[in-house]
C-alpha cells in the first residue's frame, strides 16, 4: 500500500519552538536544589534575541560579514535599509492566514509514491504560495548574501581558489542569514524544507529529487518578486543549487552556530556550571571564543 507523509502530523510533532526547560523531576530524585536541564540547545539564543535584541544583532551581523563580502548597498539591503522595489498588495495576508497549513480539511501531502493524489496537492501547494506569499521566503532583503552563499568555495594548498563548494562554510552563513528571518518565514520554511527533505529521501520510489523539488520550489523560496525568470538568466542555475543545497541540508540549517550559543550562554551565565543536554566544549575552545569576543568587544561588563 502506498503511503503519503501528511502535513499536518510534520506540522503538530514540529517541536523546534516548544518548551526548552523542564522542571520536573526524574522519579526517586532529589527535588531540592537541582538546576533546569536545558533540552532547546539555541535556548540561550533565543533567551538573548529577545531580551537583548541590539546585541543579538550586533553579533549576528558581525559573523555574516565575517564570510560574506557584502558591499555597502547590499549590507543596507540586508538591514532592510535600502529595499528593491516589491509589490504592496495584501502583504500581511498570506502569514495572518497561516493557520491553513493546521486544518485537517486542507492538509496537504508529499509521499514516497508519484500519485496524481501526491502530486495535486504539491500543485495546489505551489500555487498557493505563487498567489499568497507577498515576497519570498527567505526575502528580499537576503537575495544578494543568498548568491554569495553559492560561491563559497574551497582553497587549494597554494591559496587558489577551486570550484569546489564550502560546505561548512555555506551551512554556517546560511544558519546565521536564518536568525535574521521573521518568526513567520522561519517557521514556515523549515516546515517546507522538511516536506521537501523527507520527499527527497524518498526519490527513488517518487522520482522527485531535491534538484527537480528546488525546480518547483524556488522561485517562491528564493526569486524576488520585481524579478522574472528572464532578469535572473545569469542566476537562474545558481539559484536552483542554492534550493537543492537547502532541501539536502535543511536539518542543519535551523541550529546557530556552536560558538553563537556558547557566546549567548555566557552573557546570561558566564562561566557558571549549567546542566544542559547540549556538549560543552574543551576548556581551550572556550578561552579562544573569550579572546575572540573580547577582540571584538562583545564581552559584557
Amino acid at each position: 500500500m502506498h503511503t503519503c507523509v501528511n502535513l499536518t502530523h510534520l506540522l503538530l510533532s514540529n517541536t523546534v519552538y516548544s518548551m526548552v526547560i523542564n522542571h520536573e523531576e526524574s522519579p526517586g530524585a532529589s527535588r531540592a536544589g537541582r538546576p533546569p536541564v536545558i533540552f532547546n540547545p539555541d535556548f540561550f539564543v533565543e533567551k538573548l534575541r529577545h531580551e537583548n535584541p541590539d546585541v543579538f544583532l550586533e553579533l549576528v551581523l558581525s559573523n555574516i560579514t565575517r564570510l560574506i563580502d557584502l558591499p555597502g548597498s547590499e549590507f543596507a539591503q540586508l538591514l532592510g535599509e535600502d529595499s528593491p522595489k516589491t509589490p504592496t498588495g495584501g502583504n500581511g495576508g498570506f502569514f495572518r492566514s497561516f493557520n491553513f497549513l493546521k486544518r485537517k480539511d486542507k492538509s496537504l501531502v508529499f509521499g514516497t509514491c508519484l500519485t496524481e493524489s501526491c502530486m495535486a496537492q504539491m500543485y495546489k501547494l505551489i500555487d498557493y504560495l505563487s498567489k499568497k506569499l507577498p515576497e519570498p521566503l527567505l526575502t528580499h532583503r537576503h537575495f544578494h548574501a543568498h548568491l554569495k552563499i553559492a560561491d563559497m568555495t574551497l582553497f587549494d594548498e597554494q591559496g587558489n581558489k577551486t570550484t569546489m563548494p564550502n560546505k561548512e562554510r555555506q551551512i554556517e552563513a546560511l544558519q546565521l542569514l536564518f536568525l535574521l528571518l521573521p518568526q513567520a518565514n522561519r517557521s514556515l520554511l523549515k516546515l517546507l524544507l522538511d516536506l521537501l527533505y523527507h520527499t527527497a529521501k524518498q526519490q527513488d520510489k517518487n522520482k522527485m529529487s531535491s534538484f527537480n523539488l528546488a525546480l518547483m520550489f524556488a522561485p517562491h523560496v528564493l526569486w524576488p518578486r520585481h524579478m522574472t525568470a528572464g532578469d535572473l538568466k545569469d542566476n537562474l542555475k545558481k539559484l536552483n543549487s542554492s534550493m537543492a543545497f537547502l532541501i539536502k541540508h535543511s536539518q542543519k540549517l535551523f541550529r546557530a552556530p556552536v560558538y553563537l550559543r556558547e557566546y549567548a550562554r555566557m552573557h546570561f551565565i558566564g562561566t557558571k556550571a549549567l546542566q544542559t543536554k547540549v556538549s560543552e566544549p574543551s576548556s581551550h575552545y572556550v578561552a579562544f571564543l573569550l579572546f575572540g569576543f573580547s577582540r571584538a568587544g562583545l564581552m559584557s561588563n
